[in-house]
């Protein structure tokens, strides 16, 4: 657990092994966290004020995945990698680009996304339709239209 730094700016390290649980919560200073070779029954990334950078790294699996109030999250880019068994996205109120979860939609078909709270709060359907992802993945996401359909890079 990582737990109450209000001085701690910056969160970045491989997890050997399995873990039952792992809480990231209220370290107010935290502007990034970057958790790589991530396998956990239950992760929790919650109440960080300076929040805009969440990264789990290409190897991560997390059963519970929460994300709850982090007001200054926009995107959730950097969750593209993940093998989880569920994802909650509650109370994030600038949270609007939900263009890394697009690929866990798609690699996990039974995997279940709540989303409440946030500036928007699409459905796992709305964030695979083309028009969502023209609306709300950031001009740094690389997409390719063809025949109806959509490659995803980077």
């Amino acid at each position: 657990m990582i737990r109450d730094n209000p001085l701690l700016e910056a969160i970045s390290f491989t997890l050997l092994g399995i873990v039952p649980s792992f809480e990231v919560i209220n370290n107010p200073s935290v502007g990034s966290i970057n958790l790589l070779n991530l396998a956990v029954s239950a992760l929790t990334i919650e109440d960080h004020t300076a929040l805009v950078d969440l990264v789990l790294g290409e190897s991560s699996s997390a059963g519970i995945l929460i994300i709850d109030a982090n007001p200054s999250l926009k995107h959730l880019d950097g969750l593209s990698g993940l093998v989880p068994g569920s994802i909650e996205v509650t109370k994030n109120s600038q949270l609007r680009f939900y263009c890394g979860l697009r690929t866990v939609i798609l690699d996990n078909n039974d995997v279940g996304i709540t989303n409440s709270g946030n500036i928007i709060n699409p459905t796992e359907e709305e964030i695979l339709l083309r028009r969502f992802v023209r609306q709300f993945c950031q001009r740094s996401d690389r997409v390719t239209y063809f025949n109806g359909g959509i490659s995803w890079s980077g």
